[in-house]
């Protein structure tokens, strides 16, 4: 059974299908990443560094901005991300 998945090739953060461990290496496209924490079952991590303020891809899609730097293998959610600004220009 896979214990993550990636949906979409333009993706940055791969989701945990099983709780993974710290410590633990995964292997994405031939590159090993070391999780820096323990990723619960359905929470995203990095899978390649992303600078601050630099967009948060899943599904190929943009779901926020990094509020700072965050590592390969470091778990991404509310602390280290924040919503893109969707103003619409008149």
């Amino acid at each position: 059974m896979p214990r993550f998945i990636l949906i979409n090739p333009a993706d940055n953060v791969a989701t945990a299908l099983t709780d993974l461990d710290q410590g633990e290496e995964v292997e994405i496209d031939g590159n090993n990443i070391t999780l820096a924490k323990a990723i619960e079952m359905g929470h995203k991590f990095a899978i390649k560094p992303i600078n601050k303020d630099e967009e948060v891809i899943k599904y190929g899609e943009i779901i926020g901005i990094a509020r700072k730097d965050i590592n390969a293998g470091d778990r991404v959610n509310e602390n280290n991300i924040r919503s893109q600004d969707f103003r619409v220009k008149s």
